[in-house]
């Protein structure tokens, strides 16, 4: 039988612990629920490391929830918290954020939004332990070198890098490690690194330190067109290339003269980067620097190898559950811990590098009218439709989109202008507008019209100096609220 999630639901309204009761499936989740704060604080040392998550209410009668949270967060269990606030209370759901809760739940919601919650927070605590595991693997490997006759200075800068790839859960900080640490390691002066993409039959380059290779721009390789990389992920062997340059190694090798390869010596290395007998990419090292000890290096790299496929697999499934616990699971846009994690850094960088950030702020007229005259089914159906329009106007792998709370959204545009984030503003407006929102409830089937106010503010250093993001973000949302005033269904941008 499968191990149960283990919630437990503090809140002083019984109907709100029933909804959370009725919203998590019985068979995966084993829900606690107490109106106390004080058996909340008991409760939580009992179940101790079963407890996945647990949500709080922000006016429990008997203690002060914001320090029932930090005592919580103080403790020995890692279970992820949600702080239940009221609709608009932002005060309250700051307090939630900055006292290490998970994410907040604005009040009233619905079950499906309940049930999205909890299980992105039980994801989110599954993807911390993972490191438990890369722990295991880096003991393993390191009693496995011991065992190998390689002089000692090779073991030690293998174990460096073992564990400096270790310290990391995140791919691109595992492929920076990797960058700066593998040709010396390896003594190869180049190398590229591809990722496969099994459903697409694809490699795709993540890093490599070629001088003729750019790896921001993406690189995609079929398996039909590069044999020897086919090869080395079916067969699970290291391959030894004579000459490189007519080896098919790499994209459009057919269509590149020698010349533009740049490669300093014919011989080239393939390994296979694999979990067990599932393939995840392929290292390739070319232009070794000692032709006397080179299998010797090569079986560092297959060393090096064996040790990377297994953090990188690891990394790339943190990244997918990390990417499930930052999403809203209504809307799919992101949370808003991710939002104000993500404007932050976006922030600093625009300061350093003297770059603008814009921020859009939107609201949906007349939303509690909506949800009170059709329903929460016809509102959560408005707000996945909205949150749709705004992911249609941004730039994917740029733009963040995310649900501010409530009925809110944002739009972080790095590299944006003034007046790009006018334009961009204006189109999602005009597109919602024209938007037909059709549901079906007891009276039949309804056609609903929406329209949104946007508010907009722009930092850019030296110009337009907001002090850091919290200012920028209410620049923003006074923006909003001043279209608001102005009659709803137009935009406004602060001018700072």
């Amino acid at each position: 039988m499968a191990v149960k999630n283990t919630v437990l639901v503090a809140h002083h309204d019984s109907a709100t612990r029933e909804l959370f009761r009725e919203a998590l499936d019985k068979e995966v989740f084993d829900t606690v629920t107490t109106e106390k704060g004080t058996e909340a604080r008991e409760l939580f040392e009992t179940l101790g490391d079963r407890l996945d998550a647990l949500v709080l209410d922000s006016h429990l009668p008997d203690v002060d929830p914001y320090e029932l949270l930090a005592e919580f967060r103080k403790g020995a269990s890692d279970a992820e918290i949600i702080v239940v606030v009221n609709q608009g209370n932002d005060d309250a759901s700051s307090r939630a954020l900055e006292a290490g809760a998970f994410d907040f739940l604005a009040q009233p919601f619905s079950k499906l939004a309940a049930q999205q919650m909890v299980r992105n927070a039980v994801e989110r605590r599954r993807c911390r332990r993972l490191t438990a595991d890369l722990s295991s693997t880096k003991r393993s490997l390191e009693v496995e070198l011991t065992a190998k006759s390689f002089q000692i200075d090779q073991v030690r800068e293998l174990v460096n890098f073992s564990r400096l790839v270790n310290e990391h859960l995140r791919l691109d900080a595992i492929l920076d490690i990797t960058f700066e640490r593998l040709p010396e390691l390896v003594n190869a002066e180049t190398f590229s690194l591809f990722l496969y993409e099994p459903s697409r039959n694809e490699f795709h380059l993540a890093i490599t330190n070629r001088p003729n290779l750019d790896p921001r721009e993406p690189i995609i390789v079929k398996e039909e067109n590069s044999p020897i990389m086919k090869r080395a992920i079916e067969t699970h062997q290291v391959l030894f290339i004579d000459d490189v340059l007519k080896s098919g190694l790499l994209p459009d090798e057919q269509a590149r003269t020698a010349k533009s390869r740049h490669y300093k010596k014919k011989h080239s290395v393939c390994l296979p980067l694999k979990v067990e007998d599932r393939p995840i990419g392929v290292l390739n090292l070319n232009d070794f620097r000692s032709e006397e000890q080179i299998q010797d290096y090569i079986n560092i790299a297959v060393l090096a190898a064996a040790f990377l496929a297994p953090v990188i697999s690891n990394a790339r499934l943190y990244e997918q559950v990390e990417e499930t616990a930052n999403r809203d699971g209504l809307t799919q846009l992101y949370n808003r811990a991710f939002f104000d994690r993500n404007l932050g850094e976006n922030f600093r960088r625009a300061a350093r590098y003297g770059r603008p950030l814009s921020l859009l702020f939107l609201d949906i007229d007349h939303f509690k009218q909506l949800n009170d005259t059709h329903g929460h089914q016809a509102g959560d159906m408005v707000l996945r439709r909205v949150a749709g329009r705004l992911i249609d106007n941004s730039r994917k792998g740029i733009d963040v989109a995310a649900r501010y709370g409530g009925e809110e959204m944002v739009l972080i545009g790095p590299e944006t202008p003034a007046d790009g984030i006018r334009i961009v503003a204006e189109r999602i407006r005009q597109d919602i507008e024209a938007m037909r929102v059709k549901f079906r409830n007891e009276t039949g089937e309804k056609t609903l019209s929406v329209t949104v106010s946007i508010g907009t503010a722009t930092y850019l250093p030296g110009v337009s100096d907001y002090p850091n993001e919290r200012a920028l973000t209410e620049a923003a949302d006074s923006a909003m609220y001043q279209a608001k005033h102005s009659g709803r269904n137009r935009c406004s941008h602060h001018i700072g």
